[in-house]
């Protein structure tokens, strides 16, 4: 099985915007915000100001790269984990590891100090231990190992492709120190810097990440719904979509909340001005009487609220206003009026003894006579013949002829003058103004002025010059006082109103800016939530497609582990968005659907983690060659390991797999189906003190250590004579063991029937016939059956090997009967051993 490929390509968010362009059913503002939203936050926030239109500016979409995008991990192994002083280790340990494809067991009992290099590793990786995560101070706080008293130094050495030199990340601790973070970084190598960061690797150890504690397994029944979503949706190489569609809810909601608040508030200012007796009030409660904020009619209420309109000349607040300026004649225009009225009269009456019409006639006439003279010189008089037009007559004639024309011009002009000023004093007396009428309606009372004006207004037409004087001297202060009374209501009953719209006016004037925002908010929400709604879809769909290979992957991992179960992983899906996002996990039990995590038991729930780990940290793109895995047998029945040995298996052709395991099942069944596997095996002894050695598989440990036993020069002969026969007996059990579990297994019994068959077999000659024949029974025909297909010296290595640890064998015998066992084992495992 090869793992999962999904296509990532760069060309996603161009694919995107050709969708963009080609889908005719998304309005243009919303298709030019997805784009905008694709090129990143700054593009965003223009095409917003502009109302919608292309931005200007363009960035990569996603942001620009951060400045150690450079050094992204390509290709890297571990070569060796060196750990001092840390959790289970004391003295400095060294795990050395093969770098490149492969797998490797780590072995070890609980308390060995193997998780240990584990822990360290993704400490040293991640900056945290999630063993620790959630825990109380007591776990944090005690990491350091309780026997060492130097210095904490974790240290591991990589292999980049590419790269001649080895990649060094390490960090150390003071002594004594608790604080895991007063730590000194190291880095050495090719990708030098001052710590962890700048390696470059923190976006991609969040994605792919290849560390799976032995907790993880267990509590992915724990983990939210969301967490496992991002989780598998982390590796999909859509984070361009996904960040886009974040713009723009984290442009729409802000909008949203602020047009709500702003509306709600928009209702308060709607019942203040409902409570108001006051045009304007009623105006403003029309321009914002709907509840949207772009239905709003916000030019209006400005206007309103400047008094740069009048919310109609005909209402209360204008009625007020005119009634608070009516206009009387002034009292220095009565006065004057008067005046020049007493003047005239008293002018005209000193001229009425004279005729002013017979003077200019008369000085017409002698004008004419001087103008005769004039023509034709002196001569009788044509009138009445006695006397002469001479120059004395001339000149006493134009003496005349000027008194007559001056008397008739003063009588003229006094004549003018009272007419002048009686049209002057009748002008002074103007109609009752209507709105005296209204006053009542706005809580004035004009009764008063109303009765003065009448007064006022009441001089016959036939009065006479004395009578107009008189009656401007007695009735214009009644007037006066009337009107000023009058002007004091409407003034106090404007101030009154005044008082109860100022507040109103000022809330609205400080509340004003906040709605225009909200009602250019208003416009833009809905072509965000089109184009949140349309990049959700899209994303969706691209999701989705990229998730199936994946999935496909999980439940190929799942069909592999689940064996003797009877839970099908039928289906995964990334289904929700935002916060209802979530991991699907459809599930059958005996062709019967359930949920998952609530039928499954703890084996197979830690199978279904390793199902949903394994096939994103094994995608293509990862660039991390190495998986580490902590502990994954834990729960699981013999048949479920067995699985996880052949996902390992796959996982091994193309990254470097370090497990690390107490249980003795995995490494059997590494052997027993013969997988390619290198297993060290980490031991502690007193004071914390742990070594790692390669071991191999049991019957050749074994075997291992008898040989040692007979090359021991301290080693007393009694005991030797003793012990290496034992370990002989050990050597052949486990062979047989390999055996039997290779072939009964391999032909479909169960683990537990297979165990249950070997530990009956009690005796060395049992186990060899269930190995040669496959029937305990038939002990009798072990050393008859191997003597005729191996020689002699193998029966001879039965015999010595099952009874030389109660009877003594001489020394001679050792080193021989170790090679003997030796051929016997290789002959037992061999494919062509006897039936």
């Amino acid at each position: 099985m090869q793992p999962a490929r999904i296509n990532t390509g760069p060309t996603l968010v161009e694919q995107v915007r050709s969708r963009v362009d080609a889908d005719e059913r998304l309005p243009v503002e919303a298709g030019l915000l997805v784009m905008a939203a694709l090129e990143g936050d700054t593009a965003l926030a223009e095409a917003l100001d502009a109302g919608g239109s292309h931005p200007t500016h363009t960035e990569p979409a996603g942001g620009s790269p951060t400045p150690s995008a450079s050094n992204a991990a390509t290709g890297v192994f571990v070569n060796r984990i060196a750990v001092q002083g840390f959790r289970g280790i004391g003295p400095c340990c060294r795990l050395e590891l093969t770098p490149g494809p492969g797998l490797t067991l780590v072995v070890g009992r609980n308390g060995s100090g193997k998780s240990s290099f584990a822990e360290a590793l993704e400490l040293l990786l991640t900056g945290e231990n999630r063993r620790w995560a959630d825990r109380s101070a007591v776990w944090k706080q005690g990491w350091r190992n309780l026997h060492s008293t130097e210095s904490a130094e974790i240290e591991t050495t990589f292999t980049i492709e590419g790269e001649r030199q080895p990649l060094v990340i390490g960090c150390t601790w003071p002594a004594g120190e608790t604080d895991l973070e007063a730590t000194t970084p190291i880095v050495r190598g090719p990708r030098h810097g001052d710590g962890r960061s700048a390696l470059g690797w923190d976006g991609a150890l969040s994605t792919y990440r290849p560390l799976l504690p032995y907790n993880e397994l267990g509590s992915i029944a724990d983990r939210k719904p969301s967490d496992l979503f991002d989780m598998m949706s982390a590796a999909l190489g859509i984070e361009s979509l996904v960040d886009a569609r974040k713009r723009l809810r984290d442009q729409r909601l802000p909008r949203e909340r602020q047009c709500k608040d702003i509306e709600a508030d928009c209702k308060d200012h709607r019942d203040a001005l409902d409570g108001l007796d006051d045009d304007r009030a009623r105006e403003c409660g029309r321009a914002i009487a709907r509840p949207k904020a772009n239905a709003w009619d916000l030019e209006t209420l400005e206007l309103v609220l400047q008094g740069a309109i009048d919310p109609g000349g005909d209402g209360e607040i204008p009625l007020l206003r005119r009634l608070a300026s009516l206009p009387i004649p002034s009292a220095e225009a009565v006065e004057a009026a008067a005046a020049q009225l007493e003047a005239a009269v008293e002018s005209a009456r000193a001229l009425a003894a004279t005729d002013a019409g017979r003077a200019s006639q008369l000085a017409d006439i002698l004008q004419q006579s001087l103008n005769l003279h004039a023509a034709h010189g002196d001569q009788p008089c044509p009138v009445c013949r006695d006397g002469a037009l001479d120059g004395a007559w001339r000149a006493r004639t134009e003496a005349e002829v000027e008194r007559l024309r001056q008397e008739a011009d003063a009588a003229l002009k006094a004549h003018r003058a009272l007419q002048e000023a009686r049209r002057r004093a009748h002008a002074l007396f103007d109609p009752l103004p209507p709105d005296l009428q209204h006053a009542d309606e706005v809580g004035v009372d004009a009764a008063g002025l109303t009765a003065a004006w009448t007064r006022w207004n009441g001089l016959p037409a036939d009065a006479t010059d004395q009578a107009l004087i008189e009656h401007f001297k007695q009735s214009y202060a009644g007037l006066a006082d009337a009107a000023a009374t009058l002007r004091g209501q409407a003034e106090a009953e404007i101030e009154q109103r005044e008082d109860v719209w100022r507040p109103v006016a000022t809330a609205l004037r400080e509340w004003l800016p906040d709605a225009k925002e909200a009602a250019l908010a208003r416009e833009t929400v809905p072509n965000l939530k089109k184009a949140e709604k349309w990049l959700d879809t899209e994303t969706g769909r691209v999701r989705t497609e990229r998730f199936q290979p994946i999935a496909a992957h999980a439940r190929k991992i799942w069909e592999l582990l689940r064996q003797n179960s009877a839970v099908a992983l039928d289906d995964l899906e990334l289904a929700g968005g935002a916060t209802q996002r979530r991991l699907d996990l459809g599930v059958s039990v005996d062709g019967v659907s359930g949920q998952a995590l609530g039928v499954m038991s703890q084996g197979e729930i830690h199978a279904l983690a390793l199902s949903l780990f394994l096939p994103r940290v094994l995608l293509p793109q990862s660039p991390f060659g190495f998986v580490v895995i902590d502990d994954p047998v834990q729960a699981m029945d013999p048949g479920k390991v067995d699985g996880l040995a052949r996902v390992l298996q796959m996982a091994a052709r193309t990254r470097q797999v370090i497990v690390f395991t107490h249980d003795e099942r995995l490494p059997e069944s590494i052997r027993r189906l013969q997988i390619p596997a290198r297993v060290v095996e980490v031991t502690r002894h007193a004071q914390s003190v742990v070594d790692c050695r390669e071991t191999r598989d049991p019957a050749t440990q074994y075997l291992h250590d008898a040989r040692s036993l007979t090359r021991t020069d301290d080693l007393p002969p009694a005991a030797a004579a003793r012990a290496v026969p034992l370990y002989c007996r050990l050597a052949l059990e486990a062979a047989c063991t390999e055996v039997v579990r290779r072939r009964r297994i391999g032909r479909g019994e169960a683990h537990a029937a297979v165990e249950e068959t070997l530990t009956d077999a009690r005796k060395l000659l049992q186990k060899l016939a269930l190995a040669l024949f496959d029937d305990a029974e038939r002990a009798g025909d072990v050393l008859p059956s191997i003597n005729a297909k191996w020689g002699r010296s193998a029966g001879d290595a039965v015999t010595w090997s099952n009874r030389g640890s109660h009877d003594p064998i001489p020394a001679a015998q050792l080193e021989p009967l170790v090679d003997d066992t030796s051929r016997t084992v290789r002959s037992l495992l061999s494919p062509a051993r006897p039936r």
